[in-house]
């Protein structure tokens, strides 16, 4: 685990982009890989093996022409990471493969500390098709409302999620993980849901992959007697942790 100046990367290894101008070659070997891009001409590198749990750092934020937080591919299956608006392309192209094919689409998880987050978008999508509704916090520290869908949380990351509010949570409301919470007594019951305003109010740590806390959720007007874990599925090579607010 490396934890560093990136304020939001809590990560098993860091690959330096540099900004050489020159045609350079990146690879993923480990679970939780941080690419941190550098400012400037970095040249059209390649990144290989960039998986379900590895993200993409950058000190400039990338363009997203309709602004949906999805940053899709050219049909070159290249990343234009540097485009200045839809009719001006920038100087570097990176080519970022899951050890194939190109990934495609990133997408945007924010800005903390001069540093913009993005990861593959399928996990996000594929939680979508099930909870039509639902919602992605960033890095940041959140306030957001669900809608009456489900909070994805994609733990699995080596990102910090913030401490986030929700508004809107009650009895039967689903947050989604990509890794389980933190269990030690393995009972279903996410451990250190605490309270506040007389028990109105819950909050709980979210951990992650290896066990750190990187982030709360904190629960307003909720009365949540617990969080419980309810189904586990797997698709498409990602494994989603289902968890139900519970109230008295």
């Amino acid at each position: 685990m490396l934890q560093t100046t990136y304020a939001l990367l809590n990560v098993d290894e860091i690959v330096n982009i540099e900004a050489n101008n020159v045609i350079d070659t990146h690879y993923s070997t480990a679970r939780r890989t941080a690419f941190v891009v550098a400012n400037g001409d970095v040249g059209d590198d390649n990144i290989i093996g960039f998986g379900k749990t590895d993200t993409l750092i950058t000190g400039k934020k990338i363009f997203d022409g309709n602004g949906d937080g999805f940053i899709g591919f050219g049909k070159n299956g290249l990343l234009d990471i540097d485009r200045v608006n839809a009719r001006k392309a920038g100087n570097d192209q990176l080519r970022i493969t899951d050890g194939e094919d190109s990934i495609g689409e990133l997408r945007y998880l924010g800005e903390f500390g001069g540093q913009h987050a993005y990861a593959a978008a399928g996990a996000l999508h594929q939680f979508l098709k099930e909870h039509a509704n639902g919602v992605e916090g960033t890095v940041q520290d959140d306030v957001m409302t669900t809608r009456g869908g489900a909070l994805f949380i994609d733990n699995a990351l080596g990102l910090r999620i913030g401490d986030d509010i929700v508004t809107d949570f009650n009895y039967g409301s689903k947050i989604v993980t990509t890794h389980a919470l933190a269990d030690a007594n393995d009972d279903g019951n996410v451990d250190s849901l605490r309270y506040q305003d007389g028990g109105k109010t819950a909050v709980f740590d979210i951990t992650s992959g290896k066990g750190e806390i990187i982030g709360t959720i904190t629960m307003t007007d909720s009365y949540a007697s617990s969080v419980s874990l309810s189904d586990i599925t797997e698709i498409g090579g990602v494994v989603y942790y289902t968890y139900t607010v519970e109230t008295p």
